[in-house]
Order: structure tokens, then C-alpha cells, then sequence
């Protein structure tokens, strides 16, 4: 026996189930944008519709900050960096394309 049923307990392996199993979790990507021209709320309000609008990449939420100049884009999914350069410059164009320079 073992060291536990030396001490008087019964110990049996038991197979995992795969539900235990689990895909290490990822941290969520985001993709920054310095985004200059945005005067008001209506402005941050496009830049975030254009980001969403664009279909470059899965967006789950998109943050503008007016005061900083900025805009962070949240994924809804992974993606792999080739496919997320593409994505940050398909973003880049469709945010330029609602007239404002990123």
C-alpha cells in the first residue's frame, strides 16, 4: 500500500472529467487608437460607431475618450496577430473615413 493506506485511508485515482478540463483562459485584446479632431460628444459618438460599423474585427465594446484624444476597442474574440494587424488598420481607415485622423 500506499503511504495514505498506511495510515489507515482508502485512496483510488479517479479519471478527471472533461468538464474540469478547461482551455486556459486569454486576456482580452484591445486595440488603441490616438484619435485627433473629436471636438464634442456627437464626435465621440461617431468615432464609435465607425469602429463598430467597420466589421474588421469582432468588437465587443469600444471606449472613446474625448479628452484624451483616444479610443479603445475591446474583442469580443481572440485573434491572432496577423488577422488583428489587419483589423487595427481596417479600424484606423474606417475611423479616418468619419472624418478624423487616427
Amino acid at each position: 500500500g500506499g503511504l495514505l493506506e498506511d495510515a489507515g485511508f482508502e485512496a483510488t485515482v479517479k479519471p478527471m472529467k472533461a468538464s474540469v478540463l478547461k482551455e486556459p483562459t486569454r486576456r482580452p485584446q484591445t486595440l488603441d487608437f490616438e484619435v485627433l479632431g473629436m471636438m464634442c460628444g456627437s464626435c465621440a459618438t461617431t468615432v464609435e460607431r465607425a469602429a463598430k460599423a467597420a466589421g474588421a474585427v469582432p468588437v465587443e465594446k469600444v471606449d472613446v475618450n474625448l479628452l484624451a484624444e483616444t479610443a479603445t476597442v475591446l474583442l469580443s474574440e481572440h485573434m491572432e496577430p496577423e488577422a488583428l494587424e489587419a483589423g487595427a488598420k481596417a479600424l484606423a481607415e474606417a475611423i479616418e473615413d468619419a472624418g478624423f485622423e487616427a
